[in-house]
């Protein structure tokens, strides 16, 4: 697993879906599978996935944010997503860039996770 400290020329890196909406997609689908512990949600439809960064050689940043800092799951969390993203075939390298800013909240869930988790009808 890599971290963003590690990433050399971020500045090359931009919105995935901007020009590479094919691996976005396949990337958005590994990550509908890999769903947080302590939810049961998938981390995509939680909202924990803020971005998809890519650059032209089909490495990849993630950056996505915890539901609390003190999350006790984060790194088990971190690595499965990490693992999840190396399936993609067409994927060379993912980092994963945690961020806390914007705080997640029930507002950054897709309405599926919402009325699945019961807080939307």
């Amino acid at each position: 697993m890599e971290f963003l400290a590690k990433v050399e020329n971020r500045e090359s890196y931009r919105n995935l879906k901007d020009f590479n909406e094919n691996l976005y997609n396949e990337i958005v689908e590994q990550l509908k599978t890999v769903e947080d512990p302590e939810i049961s949600m998938d981390v995509y439809n939680l909202g924990l996935i803020y971005n998809i960064l890519g650059d032209l050689n089909n490495n990849v940043i993630v950056v996505m944010t915890l539901t609390t800092p003190a999350c006790p799951m984060a790194s088990m969390l971190i690595k499965n997503i990490v693992s999840e993203i190396e399936k993609v075939p067409e994927v060379n390298n993912v980092a994963a860039d945690i961020v806390f800013e914007p705080k997640w909240t029930i507002d950054s869930m897709s309405d599926y996770a919402k009325v699945a988790l019961g807080f939307k009808k």
